[in-house]
């Protein structure tokens, strides 16, 4: 839509349309509002198919749903359809709404085929009003199709005839005159230079594979294949041929070699392009698809008015969507304990068996297990590689610092080379220091304090010498100036002073030698300590070159991680390669599980149709989220639904698909089977006289029918159906003829409560050809995997038997009666057996009697065709005995309804007044319609009839003695009259 609001694509985009001139977004491209047409269609059909699934469903709630989608699909489609409609199809539309043709229809509708070419002409509009009018009189068909063809015939023989050639010439003026119009603009002279690039380009490329010569030099190349397409190349390529092994290659360069014409022909990318261009000489078909649309809508519509089916079965919808009664719909506790509520809103089942059904959704399941497999390693895989990759980008990083760190260690290596050398330095200058000390000696001041000190150590001698000689002499000469004593003890201090004195020497020399020592051991030590500092420079320098080996086996493992990262990114099996495979497969397990979810519902829906049971839910709708806090249903937490992306979502329907089976293979029991024939005769006469008249009659089995013969049955559901047509029709021919069923039929379910449900499917339908036990399908072999025609259908439900006079070559009024064998199965129950025969046995039985005034009253039937001979005209008496009536039905009995049907030749209809008396009766008078008069439908004046004692006595029959009534018998077109007496008595009672 957006595309479409931005008008055609310009000129220039046109010029590569030959490489791909099928692409339809490309022609929609250069058409307006093509993309706005393709939407309404699609929405069209959307509408339409819902509408159809909602009048399959036929309740009262879904048909007018389905008759508004049918308007509003009628309404899109009208925008779609040509302003000015056919002339010719809108005048003969207008004849067909003025005039009912019948057996004419087809007769005139190929006379007003000629309409086609005069609806372009002057006059065409009183030639329509000419043609009604002549329709309008009241002579007979033939005159006035004799009308209509002279009408035409005169309206044909006033056009101008052209010739062929006349009109191809004047095709080709116009398509001249339009094409002069659209090269005149600037956008063809655009798109020519866009065009000739691209073919220059194109047609260069082609030469060079056939030349083997670069594109830049073909303008001076000898090319003489150009003008003379059996001329070889100039340059022969023959020595590029390996004739050995010759090849496709080799092959396709002798033919370039010898034929360079043909094969420029073959690398041409626009060999055979045509302009076919747009016709104006003819008129263009508008779309089809449109017209079929709203054809069908139409249809559908016209069903819906009449009172019809999807299948176009005449029917009566249910007057309320809900039952009535106090039983249907009544909720029941199914299985595990869930509250199981009846519905007549159902989908249609399908056409194949459950136990078809459930194998393909295991096949389904397990093909969805694979490829989630598939898809949770790949999830692996991928989880990994990202792993991978994050952990090489986290190595770059790490290698990043450490070479950052080993950055920092060189710093610091070569730091410790320069402490080292200072450490050296450190120890060279100790040692120098105390080798200078060590050579220099003792200093001049510690001499001189050695001489002070020997000095003082003589002095103190001396003197303690002096005081000790002159106590000797005290102490001999007998002094009285002094005392020896003190004389001595002075000596003796003086030479205790002189051996401290002496001690203090000796103990400075001793240090001296002591501090020599120790300078001798430094110097030593500086010695070593030099050593040492050079040892620690050499280790110094060792860690450099280590810390620098580090550093370049850093940066190595950086460029490694690099080229990891790159490697981890680029291979083949990379993690993008993961993702985008994780997406495919994805999708793929997605598609699986929801068919196999799909087909799992399916296969519910399906045993709870062959069943007629409300199953529990064991089927989810979804199994690719899990709700969070729970396997399923209703979240605890709050936390809404998690999306797991649908992992243990086909383990999960495994599940639930297993329970149902097993569920299946428990519930089942074995059913009665049962064979039923009904003769269409007894309980259709009127319908059976339709069809000897109209080839198609419609008629119905209700429950009531089947109660009588098994009370206690329920649960009838159809098996098999099988036609017997008793006529006199050649053997070899058989007869063509199908039976249709609606869809909608009904059955009795049990359980606690015994309630009637509808079973809603699609139309279904059988072609009959034997015409004796005819089943519509292939006897003597096995249950296949789709049902057989109408099997699962409720008894109870509408039938159509249509047997075309025009495909069945024999004399239809030799059609005696149609037998329908119905073979079914159902189930017993004593309970409501007990219900069925408290009903029937205080229920009339109904009965009918038809009476052919051809073939039962042929007496009657003579008068009829011969009024003058009888003693009143087209009026005829007759009797019905009790013979006449039905056994085991006693009497009293009373008359319910009275039908009259005319059956007629060549569509001609019966609007005459009929008069019916019984014994003592008052006259009972009706008109037909459509040939038929039912106190069911229009028979009001025979509602005088319905209630009297009867059938048993005298009946009398008269037609209305007017002109038409004379020329309807004297002519021959009532073929024969149906007489329908439908009377009810009391039935023979049931014992329990």
């Amino acid at each position: 839509l957006v595309q479409d609001a931005q008008g055609p694509v310009p000129g220039p985009r046109a010029g590569d349309w030959y490489s791909d001139p099928l692409n339809p977004h490309a022609i929609a491209a250069t058409r307006p509002f093509t993309y706005t047409r393709y939407i309404i269609l699609a929405i069209a059909q959307c509408e339409l198919s819902y509408a159809d699934a909602q009048f399959t469903i036929d309740n009262s709630e879904t048909v007018p749903r389905a008759r508004e989608l049918y308007e509003d699909a009628i309404a899109l489609l009208g925008m779609l359809v040509p302003p000015d409609p056919c002339p010719a199809d809108a005048a003969t539309h207008q004849f067909e709404q003025e005039v009912r043709f019948g057996a004419w229809a087809s007769t005139f509708r190929n006379a007003f085929t000629a309409l086609g070419p005069l609806s372009g002409q002057p006059g065409f509009s009183d030639l329509v009003d000419n043609i009604s009018g002549v329709l309008a009189e009241g002579t007979p068909f033939e005159d006035r199709l004799a009308g209509v063809q002279s009408l035409i015939a005169t309206a044909q023989g006033q056009v101008e005839v052209r010739t062929f050639a006349q009109v191809m010439d004047d095709g080709r003026a116009a398509v001249d005159a339009y094409a002069a119009a659209a090269l005149g603009s600037m956008e063809a002279d655009t798109t020519a230079v866009a065009l000739g690039g691209v073919s220059g380009r194109t047609f260069s490329r082609a030469v060079r594979d056939v030349t083997a010569l670069p594109e830049g030099g073909l303008g001076n190349a000898d090319l003489p294949w150009l003008v003379d397409d059996a001329a070889p190349l100039a340059q022969s390529r023959a020595d590029e041929v390996d004739r050995v092994n010759v090849g496709r290659t080799g092959t396709l360069i002798d033919q370039y070699d010898q034929h360079p014409a043909s094969g420029l022909s073959l690398n041409s990318p626009y060999p055979n392009i045509r302009f076919s261009g747009l016709s104006f000489t003819f008129c263009t078909v508008p779309n089809p698809i449109v017209k079929a649309l709203l054809l069908t809508a139409e249809v559908q519509l016209w069903k819906i008015h009449n009172c019809m089916n999807i299948a176009g079965l005449v029917r009566e919808l249910a007057p309320f969507a809900a039952p009535t009664d106090s039983t249907t719909g009544i909720p029941v506790i199914g299985v595990g304990g869930t509250l199981s509520v009846p519905t007549d809103r159902q989908l249609p089942p399908s056409a194949y068996r459950y136990r078809v059904l459930v194998d393909r959704a295991k096949q389904l399941v397990g093909m969805a297990q694979q490829v989630e497999s598939a898809f949770l390693a790949t999830l692996e895989k991928l989880d990994a590689e990202r792993y991978s990759v994050l952990r090489a980008e986290q190595d770059i990083e790490s290698t990043k610092a450490q070479v950052k760190l080993q950055d920092l260690r060189m710093t610091e290596a070569n730091d410790g080379v320069k402490l080292a050398e200072l450490q050296r330095d450190r120890a060279v200058i100790t040692f120098d220091h105390y080798d200078e000390l060590l050579d220099r000696g003792n200093s001049a001041l510690e001499i001189a304090a050695f001489s002070a000190l020997s000095a003082s150590v003589a002095l103190q001698f001396t003197t303690a010498g002096i005081y000790a000689s002159a106590a000797a002499f005290d102490s001999a000469k007998g002094s009285i100036f002094g005392n020896p004593l003190e004389q001595l003890a002075g000596a003796m201090n003086a030479f205790a002073q002189a051996s401290s004195t002496t001690s203090n020497l000796l103990q400075l020399f001793a240090s001296f030698e002591r501090r020599k020592e120790e300078w001798e051991f430094q110097k030593s030590l500086a010695t070593q300590d030099v050593k040492i500092a050079d040892q620690g420079i050499k280790l110094a320098q060792d860690r450099v070159n280590i810390t620098g080996q580090e550093r370049t086996i850093a940066a190595l493992q950086n460029d490694h991680a690099r080229a990891t990262l790159d490697f981890l990114k680029n291979k083949f099996t990379s993690a993008e390669l993961y993702e985008w495979m994780s997406g495919v497969l994805e999708d793929v397990y997605a598609y699986f599980l929801q068919a196999a979810t799909g087909m799992a519902l399916l296969a519910q829906r399906q045993l709870s149709f062959e069943r007629q049971l409300d199953l529990p839910p064991f089927i989810r709708t979804d199994y690719w989220v899990v709700d969070a806090g729970s396997m399923g249903g209703v979240s605890l937490t709050g936390e809404g639904a998690v999306d797991r992306r649908g992992i243990t979502g086909s383990t999960r329907l495994l599940k639930d698909l297993t329970e149902l089976d097993q569920y299946a293979f428990s519930t089942n029991t074995p059913k009665l089977q049962m064979s039923k024939t009904i003769s269409l005769n007894e309980i259709a006469p009127e319908e059976l006289i339709r069809l000897r008249d109209q080839g198609v009659m419609a008629f119905r089995t209700t429950h009531e029918q089947f109660d009588r013969d098994y009370p206690g049955h329920y649960l009838r559901l159809i098996k098999k159906v099988s036609v017997t047509v008793i006529a006199l029709n050649p053997p070899t021919k058989g007869i063509r003829a199908t039976l249709t069923n609606g869809g909608v039929s009904r059955v009795i379910t049990g359980g606690t409560i015994f309630q009637e449900r509808a079973i809603n499917r699609q139309p279904e339908q059988i072609a009959l050809s034997g015409g004796v036990s005819d089943a519509g399908v292939f006897q003597l072999r096995g249950e296949g995997e789709f049902l057989d025609p109408f099997e699962g259908t409720g008894v109870d439900t509408q039938w159509e038997f249509r047997m075309e006079k025009a495909a069945n070559p024999f004399d239809f009024d030799s059609i005696a009666d149609v037998l329908l064998t119905i073979e079914y199965e159902a189930l017993n129950s004593f309970t409501y057996r007990q219900t069925v025969i408290q009903r029937l046995n205080n229920e009339p039985v109904p009965a009918g009697l038809a009476i052919s005034f051809k073939n039962n009253l042929p007496d009657q039937w003579f008068d009829l065709h011969n009024p003058d001979q009888a003693a009143a005209r087209f009026a005829a008496t007759f009797n019905i005995s009790p013979r006449d009536l039905m056994p085991n039905v006693q009497e009293p009995h009373t008359i319910d309804h009275v039908s009259v049907y005319f059956a007629m030749k060549d569509g001609e209809p019966f609007d005459q007044l009929v008069t019916i008396k019984f014994e003592d009766s008052a006259d009972c008078e009706a008109r037909p319609t459509e040939n038929l008069i039912s106190t069911r439908s229009n028979a009001q004046g025979f509602t005088g009839l319905q209630g009297l004692a009867g059938p048993t006595g005298a009946w009398s029959f008269k037609l209305a003695d007017t002109a038409r009534t004379a020329s309807l018998i004297a002519d021959k077109k009532v073929d024969d009259i149906l007489l329908v007496i439908t009377y009810s008595g009391q039935p023979a009672h049931y014992s329990n």
